[in-house]
């Protein structure tokens, strides 16, 4: 009697596993030292260099006051002071008031002045695995209790316009041209919030320049702005994000011959329950493109968790029930 088979396939893919360069003309005819904030280029010598960095996200902000003022990158063995940094910045970001996205209290774990936390406290999450959960709960309750504020016209809301427009204007020494151009007209939330200890405070330093016209063209030497005007480097780095539309990297083929990264490039990606995906019956997508986005205010992982407690029981249960997918 031949036997039959059930082939079960999935993906567990995040947001930042494949990272992409900008869409600008002439990128690859730069003479200088190009890289991206993903795949930093720990051997290069940055010191003293024109340094210019494309972005304003999260790379960015955390990128920008460690090239300025020469501390360590968290990311890389990055102990540097640029001769000029150049900061290309085509939107408005709201920065936390806080060092994180929730705001420290008295009784949270100590912390270095790098907002790492101590060897004796990482000693004791080890020895008291209570005190670790008590520690992570009490993040995860004040991410989810700023909840609130996400919902348009109320006072939540507005309160936390008003604090971080406030902060945000007193880090950036109150220069009008910044903030009109930093602070949104969207309330936060809208975009993902990032703390950015030392971002503002770096672009008001003598060695930072903050470029809001848009890019022409990567030229051999530097940028060009849609003004005409060229902004030469030594250092151009392009913190521009990633590929966050979740589709395959590699060919993977349902029914009828349909390529799924095609189907997702054509039309809105859709997912039962956000596991299982139509034509696709042996395929679960485990993937942040279909999980609530509560990074705004807590963790996504919960969330990942769920899709898989939804996935874990489905290859038992077609083999108990002899559903076989052909």
């Amino acid at each position: 009697m031949p036997e039959e088979f059930s082939s079960i396939f999935s993906i567990v893919q995040a947001d930042n596993s494949n990272w992409r360069w900008p869409d600008i003309p002439g990128l690859f005819t730069f003479e200088g030292k190009l890289l991206h904030s993903a795949k930093w280029d720990n051997s290069y010598d940055y010191n003293g260099k024109v340094v210019a960095v494309i972005g304003n996200g999260s790379s960015a902000i955390q990128i920008v006051p460690k090239l300025q003022k020469g501390n360590t990158f968290k990311y890389a063995i990055l102990t540097v002071v640029a001769k000029q940094l150049i900061s290309f910045q085509r939107s408005s970001t709201w920065v936390t008031p806080t060092p994180g996205l929730t705001a420290p209290s008295p009784d949270d774990p100590k912390l270095d002045k790098d907002l790492q936390y101590t060897l004796e406290e990482r000693k004791r999450f080890e020895e008291d695995p209570q005190y670790l959960l008590e520690h992570r709960n009490a993040i995860y309750n004040q991410g989810g209790g700023n909840f609130s504020a996400y919902f348009m016209g109320s006072e939540s809301q507005q309160a936390s316009i008003d604090l971080f427009a406030k902060t945000m204007k007193q880090r950036l020494k109150h220069d009008e041209k910044l903030i009109n151009h930093i602070l949104p007209s969207y309330p936060p939330g809208c975009r993902r919030l990032t703390p950015g200890p030392g971002f503002l405070e770096a672009l008001v330093e003598e060695n930072v320049t903050v470029i809001t016209t848009a890019i022409e063209m990567i030229t051999p030497k530097g940028v060009r702005t849609i003004d005409g005007k060229e902004y030469e480097c030594d250092v151009l780095v392009c913190a521009t994000g990633f590929d966050t539309t979740y589709r395959p990297r590699f060919s993977l083929i349902g029914r009828n011959e349909q390529s799924l990264s095609e189907e997702w490039t054509a039309n809105i990606p859709q997912a039962y329950w956000g596991v299982a995906v139509p034509g696709y019956p042996n395929y679960f997508s485990i993937s942040f493109r279909f999980i609530t986005n509560n990074s705004i205010h807590g963790s996504k992982y919960t969330s990942c968790k769920r899709d898989f407690v939804r996935f874990y029981p489905s290859p038992r249960r077609l083999f108990c029930q002899r559903i076989f997918l052909n």
